[in-house]
């Protein structure tokens, strides 16, 4: 049976075994020639090798100590199952037992039987590593075939008959070369057996370092039923989604889960699915990125789905679809099990989880933080249900001590132990576990209580791992442990052993006495050397690294210049990272302007993004890579306008990029479904521009592609007729709106009423008509999305919240307040539960709240929420945000509704001064709605000329925005119109009022209310102008207009206005007197009956 922990983690590491003063030539060869070609070829198929030669590169008096016999053991350990043995002219060093340490033959037993056998450390090592194990090897043995000069003849050649006897492959070498060709050829046979040619996925790989470190948790657990049991009754309740361990570092989170987990995998009858993840693998910091990608390819593969292809689209929006689809297709259940969430990297604010959907049904998240990191503030507004891990009981902790010392041969005085376990500091199972390791590895026994006091003597946890490192300094250098424990602190996702030795040039005993010294605190993933836990990286980076920023810098650039000839993905990500740490700027701007290397940090978008916002600052512009673009694919080009777009807001080279992958498109004559995807980009793109005229363009071309198109492609069409209707949405045009998101509706709908794509429709429809007064069609819509949305992914989701949200709005408009509050408490319940108080639905829905009291006219309660809202805007999207503007103008009409007009206007003004400033790149509609509160906040102040001033602001706006003729330029000319009539220029306001009317009778036709509502107000300019006859004409025509509409009130009070004037200007019996009289009879009829 072969061990296969080095297997399993695809790595080769090989124990070297041979003399020291003959064999000079051969390991040379080997270790300059053979082994880096060797890595080459293992690398190629994500394998990594390390070769271990510890008399490589040390004189023969270093070779012949004590201490050396001990880490050639441990070695030959940490290497199993891979072993070469080369017999030479020597015999070898044969020890006394004087010459060792009792650390030695206490954690090695069999040495005391060498020693009585006079056997050298050299077939100590072939004994040990391979000859005696009854564990299958793959062990390999060269014997020198010219035999001359030999030291000890006798046990030479008995151990060269033993060797050729054993079950293991043996060979006659006449040169380093020979030996060299020998090595290489039984290497490729077994690479090709273990580890057959090609390389391996991705996700794999990922796999394959988180099985490790599981395994690696798994080690040395003292289980406690108590712990497993909160889970396990957790796991009863699927109506509970999520739950959060917690507790002070080093307590054992990680190990409890590990276990938990390890334990569940073995049962086949669970009955639902797991993906676990230990973040960072123990020490280091981990993207959230990184976390989306794996749970989407984990998702994919679980449940046999094919990945998604669609390239720009976020992960965000990707993870969210395959949660709705395990909630409404999936054939298992999905536990996911997040450990130590508390390491992820919290820039964009990613510890306020916002990047991570709300499970839905039959998905739960078990949750692993600190108590007092940023995420556990989020579970606590999130009244997520948390279990405190508490200390393990001093009898565990004895029964720790007893059982980890019995693995290594050791034993302490019951004195000792008690002396340990009741010290506060080893309440924390990390700290003990190190400190027990530090007292295996320490050889004299008769200072081991000295030993202990250094430790415990410490005050906290912190002063332990200093204390730490300074033995370490002590014992092996302070220059090469800071240089050391500095490089691996600092490498963003581990090092090779080979690419410490490289970097560092330290002979390679040196590194295996220090391997062996902190293996408790190493993590290996996939080959990849890094820190087990934060404690140990925290203190080297303090203890190095912080107050010496010169030191830093070095050890960035000799990592870059050790990987600069390497193109993966993980070096190119290696020395992105350092560049952009080092702040140098021409370096990462030179380094990433290549496609290959954008394309592999596409998958860290968020240090990506970073990386470009510095670049950004400094001048440089994405326009850089259009050139290098032309030689690559379509999908290409769309990652680039996708990163432009939403993460840049550089529209106009989002723009650029996506023309040119119209343009290779229309050349190639791809599939209908990369062209779609084009000119859904490019629709998008110039909505976000806000060119709507080019945005309707493209959605059509969309559209047009996707018509009489066969089933299975239905989707595409639904989801074009979707986008158009949005952007005329966008435009203020409802009545397209509405046409365009019914056809997305009833497309839908043919796969099925209540599928996981038509509930966005109904919303949608839902929002059309309420835009268009028809409140109750807009509610029986939104219950609809409601109903279906409740029903796939439960109450609590933010999906549904936004139902919740518009129906409240709805609700409001038709007077119904209490109804709109309860709608307002339900989204709030719903928002705060998946995302807690921080986050931007929260906020909208805090907003939304705030209306809901005031329509209740509770103004202050609006005002509260209204605040609360701009709170949470300004602390996640900072006080230059479109939304922080969007809230501050929201608190400006809460201060107006509580009667404080100057406090209104302060609010409204700085709203409208950020979204000013965004003008360069994004017009955002919001401006007009501003710009006409301010306004209104100066008449309310008696201020008619300011007043005047923003008016005329909003109508220019709507017509650089919208055009000359729409609807909202309408709106803002007869606003214009009526503060010139306040400050009494007449004439001007006719202009302005007659320009809107027109504009609405060509839109609306002269049957709707926005046509009426100008005739009346131009009627009533032409009687500020003295033209009473003409005034009455114009409001008589409105007031038809109105009762036309059934709008009988506001028909009746405008023909008594016109009776009024046609009294004055003509006779009783005057014909239109006569008309009037009779419109107003009809009137009151129709309003009785």
């Amino acid at each position: 049976m072969i061990d296969n922990h080095l297997i399993d983690n695809r790595q080769i590491r090989v124990f070297i075994s041979s003399t020291f003063q003959d064999m000079q030539d051969e390991r040379d060869y080997l270790m300059k020639r053979t082994f880096p070609k060797l890595r080459k070829l293992a690398a190629e198929r994500d394998v990594t090798l390390t070769e271990l030669d510890l008399r490589w590169g040390i004189t023969e008096e270093e070779a012949k100590t004590g201490k050396v016999v001990e880490i050639c053991l441990r070695e030959i350990e940490n290497s199993i199952p891979f072993f070469i043995g080369i017999i030479g002219n020597r015999y070898g060093w044969v020890p006394q037992k004087d010459d060792l340490s009792a650390n030695v033959t206490e954690r090695f037993p069999d040495v005391n039987t060498f020693i009585g056998q006079h056997l050298s450390v050299t077939e100590m090592e072939m004994q040990f590593g391979v000859l005696q194990r009854e564990e299958d090897m793959h062990a390999y043995f060269y014997i020198k075939d010219k035999m001359e000069k030999q030291d000890n003849p006798e046990m030479l050649n008995r151990l060269k008959a033993e060797v050729e006897a054993s079950r293991y492959p043996s060979s006659t070498y006449s040169s380093p070369e020979n030996l060299a060709e020998q090595v290489e050829q039984a290497f490729i046979a077994l690479l090709d057996q273990l580890f057959p040619e090609g390389n391996i996925s991705e996700l794999e790989k990922e796999r394959i370092g988180q099985r490790s470190f599981m395994h690696l948790l798994c080690q040395n657990y003292i289980r406690d039923e108590k712990n497993f049991k909160v889970i396990d009754d957790w796991m009863q309740d699927w109506e509970q989604h999520q739950m959060v361990i917690t507790g002070a570092s080093g307590l054992g989170k990680s190990a409890l889960m590990a276990n938990w987990v390890n334990e569940k995998l073995q049962d086949k009858d669970r009955g639902y699915n797991i993906i676990y993840h230990f973040t960072g693998n123990g020490g280091s910091e981990s993207s959230h990125e990184q976390i989306m990608k794996v749970l989407i390819d984990e998702i994919n593969d679980v449940y046999g789905w094919e990945p998604e292809k669609e390239l720009n689209k976020s992960q965000e929006d990707k993870l969210n679809e395959l949660f709705i689809r395990v909630a409404s297709k999936g054939k298992k259940s999905l536990l996911i099990v997040l450990d130590a969430i508390n390491q992820i990297i919290d820039t964009d604010n990613a510890k306020l989880l916002n990047w991570l959907p709300f499970p839905p049904k039959n998905i739960k998240i078990l949750f692993s933080t600190l108590e007092d990191d940023r995420t556990m503030e989020v579970f606590k507004n999130r009244h997520y249900p948390t279990f405190v891990l508490q200390p393990i009981s001093l009898d565990h902790r004895k029964q720790l001590i007893n059982e980890y010392l019995h693995l290594y041969g050791k034993k302490l005085k019951n004195r000792q132990i008690e002396r340990i376990a009741n010290d506060s500091q080893c309440e924390n199972t990390l700290v003990l576990k190190t400190l027990l390791e530090e007292l295996i590895n320490f050889g004299i026994y008769e200072k081991l209580d000295e030993k202990i006091d250094y430790y415990l003597s410490q005050d906290t946890i912190e002063d332990f791992y200093q204390a730490l490192l300074h033995s370490y300094e002590n014992e092996y250098g302070k220059d090469i442990i800071k240089y050391i424990l500095s490089l691996i602190a600092l490498t963003k996702n581990g090092l090779s052993e080979s690419e410490i030795l490289s970097i560092t040039e330290v002979p390679s005993l040196c590194w295996s006495q220090l391997f062996c010294a902190l293996s408790a605190h190493l993590s290996n993933k996939n080959g990849l050397i890094a820190f087990s836990h934060i404690h140990i990286l925290n203190s080297t980076i303090k203890r190095n690294c912080s107050l010496d920023k010169e030191f830093e810098n070095s050890i960035r650039r000799d990592i870059i210049k050790c990987f600069k000839d390497y193109s993966d993905s993980r070096h190119v990500s290696e020395i992105s990272w350092h560049y952009y740490k080092l702040k140098d700027i021409i370096g990462l701007h030179d380094y990433i302007l290549e496609i290959n290397r954008f394309l592999i940090l596409c998958d860290e978008k968020v240090e990506l993004i970073h990386y470009w916002h510095l670049l950004y600052e400094n001048g440089y512009n994405m326009s850089e890579y259009k050139p290098l673009l032309k030689e690559h694919s379509i999908e290409v080009c769309l990652v680039f306008s996708w990163i432009c777009r939403d993460y840049l807001a550089d529209y106009d080279n989002s723009l650029q990029f996506a023309l040119l992958a119209l343009e290779k498109a229309n050349i190639s004559g791809t599939d209908k479904s990369t062209i779609s995807s084009t000119y859904k980009v490019i629709g998008l793109i110039y909505q976000k521009q806000g060119n709507y005229e080019k945005a309707l363009e493209y959605h059509q071309k969309d559209i047009t592609l996707w018509e009489n198109t066969v089933d299975d492609q239905r989707g595409d069409l639904s989801t074009a007729y979707g986008n158009l209707g949005t952007t005329y949405y966008q435009m203020g045009d409802y009545e397209k709106a509405l046409e365009y998101h019914n056809k997305a509706l009833q497309t839908s709908i043919s796969f099925g009423e209540e599928n996981a794509g038509t509930d966005i429709h109904f919303h949608n429809v839902g929002l059309d008509y309420y835009k268009l007064g028809d409140y109750q069609k807009a509610c029986d819509y939104i219950n609809k999305a409601i109903t279906i949305r409740e029903e796939l992914y439960g109450c609590n989701s933010e999906i549904t919240a936004e139902s919740y949200n518009a129906a409240s709005l709805i609700h409001a408009d038709l007077h119904e307040y209490e109804k709109s509050h309860e709608y307002a408490v339900r989204a709030l319940d719903a928002t705060t539960n998946t995302y807690g108080n921080y986050h931007p639905m929260t906020a909208q829905v805090m907003d939304n709240i705030g209306t809901s009291y005031g329509n209740l006219g509770d103004y202050s309660n609006l005002l509260k929420y209204k605040l609360e809202a701009l709170k949470i805007r300004e602390q996640i999207m900072g006080l230059n945000h479109p939304k922080t503007a969007e809230s501050m103008n929201n608190v400006g009409r809460a201060y107006g509704l509580n009667q404080d007009f100057n406090s209104e206007l302060e609010y409204e003004i700085k709203s409208a001064s950020i979204l000013e400033s965004h003008l360069q790149t994004y017009v955002n509609p919001d401006l007009f709605t501003v710009y006409d509160n301010i306004a209104k906040t100066y008449s309310k102040l008696h201020d008619n000329e300011n007043a005047r001033i923003y008016y005329e602001k909003r109508l220019e706006f709507s017509k650089s925005l919208w055009g000359e003729t729409s609807s909202n330029t309408a709106l803002a000319l007869n606003d214009y119109a009526t503060i010139l009539v306040k400050n009494g220029n007449y004439k001007e306001a006719l202009q302005y009022s007659s320009k809107a009317l027109e504009i609405r009778r060509s839109i609306y036709g002269n049957e709707h209310a926005h046509t009426a509502m100008s005739y009346c107000n131009t009627g009533a300019i032409y009687a500020y102008l003295g033209d009473y006859e003409t005034c009455a004409d114009y409001i008589t025509s409105g007031a038809a207009i109105y009762a036309t509409l059934g709008r009988y009130k506001e028909a009746l009070d405008y023909y008594q206005n016109v009776l009024e004037i046609r009294k004055a200007i003509f006779p009783p019996d005057h014909k239109y007197i006569q008309e009037t009289i009779k419109a107003i009879d009809e009137i009151n009829k129709m309003m009785k009956s």
